[in-house]
């Protein structure tokens, strides 16, 4: 998950007194030339949990499990969004019913500071909010 993005961005002088909007944005990037899909909710929706990353996630699989039979995701080794009980459940809930895939895979890389195609979507996103702002 990209770090939370405060929203609109303005200068420090015009914001001051001004709430910002806090977003968070999942970022499902494809392995090679595929679609990377960005899921962006604010707090007042829902906050940063892992019911929130499950909801992302599930979002993704219900398009794709009619397509595969099998889904391998590479995660970071984040505790609170990859390796929790309400994704586990989820999991095999998801490959346990009739429309879902046979088989889901999840492949964590090394602990610590680990390079993903999700980072480099984040750094897209981030240099055009400070292009922009």
């Amino acid at each position: 998950m990209q770090k939370v993005l405060l929203l609109p961005k303005m200068s420090t002088k015009n914001s001051f007194f001004i709430s910002r909007l806090v977003v968070f944005n999942e970022i499902f990037a494809s392995l090679g030339n595929g679609e990377n899909i960005c899921f962006m909710w604010h707090k007042a929706i829902r906050g940063r949990s892992a019911a929130a990353d499950v909801t992302s996630g599930y979002n993704i699989m219900k398009n794709l499990s009619s397509k595969v039979s099998k889904l391998t995701f590479w995660v970071n080794n984040c505790s609170a969004q990859n390796k929790n009980w309400t994704l586990y459940l989820f999991i095999i809930c998801f490959v346990n019913s009739e429309w879902g895939p046979n088989e889901i895979t999840f492949k964590y890389f090394e602990p610590g500071h680990s390079f993903m195609a999700a980072d480099t979507v984040h750094g897209r996103i981030s240099s055009q909010m400070k292009k922009h702002a």
